[in-house]
């Protein structure tokens, strides 16, 4: 990465050097590689942060205040990845899986390990009695079982699913219901197992992007995102039927939780979702200089936190002091195709950085422009004097620039 002079703001920005520095040592050395592959049980949207910077000092906060920190595990993060993280009774549960190849998981507790697989790991949701985990065999890949494993590591229940349901695969969705166990087939239905393993019926799903969550209330929802919004519908358990209950704006929704019926995140905060779609922010990531790079699972953890499983790993979010929320300068980081890597080290810094706060700018708009096209809306940018305040040279050639004198 080097820096991209402003023309006349060129002193000012010799300011910072001391701090561009830093930022080469942060993110550059460590993250600015050719992007891993990503392990995420879904495909993962663009995590840049690309939205206007706020912060508290600019008007009255819509949210609360909060902060967040990641959840360190002792693993080695060149070898194994947490592929999700989940909250039941007072313990964090994490399943850790080698980062090369995708056989093979443990299941932390509170950083021990309790269990181990040779098979696949496909999804875990907290139950009654303990944690629910699909995972598939690996070495018959049409055979999927469910595991009841008790919080200490022992398998109390095992049900092969081949045995009472005709789908040749399943999805990485699973979620609990009181005693009942909903998973996803790969043909796209709703499929309902009691926890003594009998088959209690199947939902054909409005369509494949379709996933099922669980109300505050214990009821369960399919949420249906469309061009217009979530068509969230509210499953009779009677008939084992949709019905539409209500509908509220995109994001991606999580079970609900207290007086919440459901939650929601859509890229600029944490919601509430009211019983007829209506949202009320919990906290706005902007406002408290916050960086979420996806979201993928959230588990209220006690005392207002929760427990988040974003695309770079496990976090707590937990309400702070407003003393300790500043406002920040924001810098902006030009990239193409950014690395799960880059991303981590920024929200990483982000997030614990008092001062600053760097906006990843994907000119690839997560892979939907094809490189040399990326390079071109840079390059743009730069002509028109909409300078970055870096950029990262992954995927990127410094000469050309190098021979403007666009670098210091």
């Amino acid at each position: 990465m080097k820096i991209v002079k402003k023309g006349a703001e060129t002193r000012a920005m010799k300011k910072y050097k001391s701090l561009f520095v830093i930022l080469l040592v942060c993110f550059i050395l460590s993250a600015c590689g050719t992007p891993e592959n990503s392990l995420a049980p879904q495909t993962a949207p663009n995590y840049a942060d690309t939205s206007a910077k706020t912060n508290a000092s600019d008007g009255e906060m819509q949210g609360g205040y909060y902060a967040v920190k990641a959840y360190d595990l002792s693993i080695n993060e060149e070898t194994h990845l947490v592929f999700d993280a989940l909250a039941f009774q007072s313990s964090i549960f994490c399943v850790v899986t080698p980062r090369e190849i995708s056989e093979g998981y443990q299941l932390q507790r509170d950083g021990d390990t309790i269990y181990a697989s040779l098979n696949y790991f496909c999804a875990a949701a907290p139950g009654c009695d303990g944690i629910w985990v699909l995972e598939n065999s690996l070495s018959d890949l049409s055979s999927y079982s469910l595991l009841l494993i008790s919080p200490d590591g022992r398998v109390e229940k095992s049900i092969q699913l081949s045995e009472i349901h005709t789908a040749k695969s399943y999805k990485r969705q699973l979620i609990c219901s009181g005693k009942d166990v909903y998973l996803v087939s790969g043909d796209n239905q709703l499929v309902k197992i009691c926890q003594d393993g009998e088959l209690n019926g199947v939902i054909p799903l409005p369509d494949e992007s379709s996933y099922p969550v669980v109300g505050n209330d214990g009821s369960v929802y399919v949420v249906q995102p469309t061009q217009e919004g979530l068509h969230i519908h509210l499953v009779d358990e009677e008939a084992f039927s949709l019905s539409q209950a209500f509908t509220c704006s995109n994001g991606s929704v999580f079970d609900g939780t207290g007086e919440a019926l459901l939650l929601l995140e859509n890229g600029s905060g944490l919601y509430t979702i009211g019983p007829e779609g209506a949202l009320a922010p919990i906290v706005i990531w902007a406002e408290c200089n916050i960086t979420i790079n996806g979201l993928l699972g959230l588990d209220p953890i006690g005392d207002g936190r929760y427990l988040l499983m974003c695309q770079t790993g496990p976090a707590v979010l937990a309400p702070t002091n407003p003393d300790e929320i500043s406002p920040k300068k924001t810098l902006q980081l030009a990239a193409i195709q950014p690395s799960n890597s880059l991303k981590k080290s920024v929200a990483d810094f982000n997030n614990s950085n008092s001062s600053y706060y760097v906006q990843i700018l994907d000119y690839s708009d997560n892979g939907s422009f094809a490189s040399d096209v990326a390079l071109t809306r840079l390059n743009t940018d730069i002509l028109s004097g909409n300078y970055p305040d870096m950029i990262c040279f992954s995927r990127i050639s410094p000469y050309p620039y190098m021979s403007k004198g666009l670098l210091t």
